[in-house]
């Protein structure tokens, strides 16, 4: 959920659910009452679906293609965080898309070598034809999808 300001934005781009995994209710406490000037009460739209549970077991679970599927974690040194960057994940992923859909990951450069960020890239690569990685500061968004992206 982090503080519910990206999940706002897609909220607001028309998707019609928008489900959230948290792991932490201590966090997701946080983000309602302390971030709600920063997401506009995301908390109480009814087309947004709140799991309190972690974001890989979620897609684990569910059938429900995605149109969009958006992680953002802080580190990948964190324990846990590292399933998110593996080739099985990326498979699940690809997995739970819907056509035309994305894998949206933040990549924290600052804590990554060259070398790292190469094999994030690499591993995503495996399972997704197209890839690219944004910079924006000292991290990046890394974009997958089946088809050649394209803008509408």
């Amino acid at each position: 959920a982090g503080s519910g300001q990206t999940a706002s934005v897609l909220a607001r781009l028309g998707f019609a659910r928008v489900d959230i995994a948290e792991l932490s209710p201590a966090h997701l406490a946080a983000a309602r009452e302390e971030f709600a000037h920063l997401h506009a009460d995301l908390f109480t739209r009814p087309h947004v679906a709140v799991f309190l549970e972690d974001g890989r077991n979620l897609l684990l679970r569910t059938r429900q293609p995605y149109d969009v599927i958006q992680i953002e974690i802080t580190s990948l040194w964190f324990a846990g965080a590292t399933n998110l960057y593996s080739r099985e994940f990326y498979g699940l992923a690809r997995a739970r898309l819907a056509p035309g859909g994305a894998l949206v990951q933040w990549v924290q450069l600052h804590h990554l070598t060259p070398r790292e960020i190469a094999t994030v890239l690499a591993t995503a690569r495996a399972e997704f034809p197209h890839v690219a990685l944004w910079r924006v500061g000292h991290q990046a968004c890394l974009v997958a999808t089946v088809a050649p992206p394209r803008a509408n």
